[in-house]
């Protein structure tokens, strides 16, 4: 958790607490990536391995390895079609704009 003594640091706060260069301000931005990995954390143990959604997960008879496989494949899939069609277009616009 966020430490209690003060508010959370924003995340594009980091980059200017690191060109100031003190050790107050880098303490200060080790801090706050501490803290937030350790709000990450604490998401990812609920959703994996407790609370709410992981229970009505869990009663699901699925492979969520599986699942998990196939979105990682289809999500591949879908960004190369798209980067390659992106491509395409840039391609075929700066053919017109050569013209």
């Amino acid at each position: 958790m966020p430490s209690p003594r003060k508010p959370p640091i924003p995340p594009a706060s980091l980059p200017r607490l690191e060109n100031v260069g003190t050790d107050e301000a880098l303490a200060l931005r080790d801090q706050a990536c501490i803290d937030d990995a350790r709000l990450a954390y604490a998401a990812l143990r609920e959703v994996h391995l407790g609370g709410q959604r992981f229970e009505e997960l869990s009663a699901v008879p699925l492979d969520l390895r599986r699942v998990f496989l196939v979105l990682d494949t289809e999500g591949v899939e879908k960004f190369g079609a798209s980067r390659n069609d992106l491509l395409k277009e840039a391609q075929a616009q700066l053919d017109a704009a050569a013209k």
